[in-house]
Formats: structure tokens, sequence, C-alpha cells
């Protein structure tokens, strides 16, 4: 936990729960995940170069 923001009175009941894992910020980066994200955006950019609009575009 070190470096992290200390706990909300959330967090304290999420760590008492045993069906839950806490992870730092980075604990989604995983050989999956990043493949996953590789894939969406090569498909966003493969769908604005068709002129389509992506499902995934922020206004």
């Amino acid at each position: 936990m070190e470096n992290q923001p200390l706990p909300s009175e959330d967090l304290i009941e999420l760590r008492k729960m045993e069906n839950v894992i806490l992870t730092p910020h980075v604990g989604f980066f995983t050989n999956i995940a990043v493949q996953n994200m590789v894939d969406i955006s090569l498909e966003d950019v493969l769908t604005v170069l068709a002129g389509k609009q992506s499902m995934h575009q922020v206004n």
C-alpha cells in the first residue's frame, strides 16, 4: 500500500470481505488487458479511416 491514497470508509469495508481482492491501480496491467487495448485501438483506427464513427468516440 505504499504511495497509495489512504483508504476511505468504503475501502475499509471492502477489505473485510473475503470475496474481494484489492490491487493497486496497475493491477489491471495483464497481457490480456494490454492485448485488448491494442485490439480495440486498432479496430477504432480502421473504423475512422473507413469514414465511420467509433463507438468509443468521446465528444
